[in-house]
């Protein structure tokens, strides 16, 4: 998968006064393989969702533009639709969402969502990774900001699924969906291939795949609680020095309570 990101975002206003993240003027275009490291960026949004649970709006935002000058936008117009050739079409129909109560939009009332100005002409040979590709997408930071929140949610959701497992299920499902395609390929044996259009769409695959997986590699410390990966079944914590803290402080509090 070859996915598209700019050297370089801002966050400006737009003209409802909304803040949103835009390629910096100056930034130029790149592109890479979400897919090659998903379970490192996934991580990356993971924990910046922790850091945001205790920061100010302000150290909100800077944490979020971090996130996107390292991975890219989450790519929400092209995950969104159900319709993936919106573009060829007068209706955009959308899932459960922020913009419309109904899941029905007009698709230039949609676009005009993620462009202010010079939105892409679609003609023969369009793709929604040419609305990717401009220099006028954005996406809005309150959207960036419930979405890593959800996620993160999601995580701390998943540690509760032996007690509330009905509750927890819905509550995945809800939250991790996502539009992917798949298609066969044959070269030495029959291989299938998921077809993603955004990077919200590699990263709630990747998050159902981890904590779907009997080894249940996706975990929470118990002392920093920042996310983590391990293979380890056992695994409590994301490092050695988190472990011996934990165990300082447990041996502290347990001497306390003695006296």
């Amino acid at each position: 998968m070859k996915y598209t990101r700019y050297s370089e975002y801002e966050i400006r206003k737009n003209k409802q006064g909304e803040n949103i993240v835009i390629p910096a003027r100056t930034s130029h275009l790149e592109t890479y393989d979400p897919t090659e490291n998903a379970e490192e960026i996934l991580t990356a949004l993971l924990n910046t969702g922790r850091s945001m649970k205790e920061a100010t709006p302000e150290m909100a935002e800077e944490l979020i533009l971090d996130f996107v000058n390292r991975y890219g936008l989450l790519g929400t117009i092209a995950e969104l639709p159900l319709n993936k050739d919106f573009y060829n079409h007068e209706l955009v129909f959308l899932d459960d969402n922020l913009f419309t109560a109904n899941g029905v939009m007009a698709t230039e009332d949609f676009e005009d969502l993620f462009f202010e100005k010079g939105k892409p002409k679609v003609k023969k040979n369009f793709t929604l990774d040419t609305y990717l590709a401009s220099k006028n997408y954005s996406e809005s930071v309150t959207w960036i900001a419930e979405y890593i929140h959800e996620l993160y949610e999601v995580l701390l959701l998943s540690v509760k699924y032996k007690t509330e497992p009905e509750s927890v299920s819905f509550l995945l499902n809800d939250r991790l969906k996502t539009n992917i395609r798949y298609r066969l390929t044959v070269t030495d044996r029959i291989q299938m291939q998921y077809e993603f259009h955004s990077l919200m769409g590699v990263l709630n695959f990747t998050m159902a795949n981890l904590l779907s997986a009997e080894s249940a590699p996706l975990k929470i410390c118990k002392h920093c609680h920042k996310a983590f990966i391990s293979q380890n079944k056992r695994a409590e914590f994301c490092s050695e020095r988190c472990r011996n803290q934990f165990n300082v402080y447990k041996s502290r509090a347990k001497a306390k309570t003695n006296k």
